[in-house]
């Protein structure tokens, strides 16, 4: 996901920094390199509504929003039951730190 969306924000496609927690929070669509906060793309909450989710989740590949399946261009590795999305260090690899 990196690749293309990016803490250099100007130029990650969409704006948008999926390298981070903060970034994932940021959301979508950041005006400006300053900008904190864009669209959501976390669906409030809400893991149906959540644009990060269905990006992802494309049966028989086609996503239920009508929009291309990420990774454009490449066959996405999603499990049966959905995308796993992790941000930073597992906390197994941060205790004793």
């Amino acid at each position: 996901c990196t690749t293309c969306h990016n803490a250099n924000i100007a130029a990650s496609q969409k704006n948008m920094d999926l390298s981070s927690y903060a970034g994932i929070l940021a959301g979508s669509n950041r005006v400006g390199e300053k900008a904190e906060k864009g669209d959501d793309i976390l669906g409030g909450g809400d893991p149906a509504k959540a644009l990060l989710i269905q990006m992802l989740t494309a049966p028989d590949g086609k996503t239920a929003i009508n929009r291309p399946a990420m990774p454009l261009g490449r066959p996405a590795n999603v499990p049966a039951l959905g995308p796993i999305i992790a941000a930073g260090t597992p906390p197994e690899q941060t205790q004793g730190q």
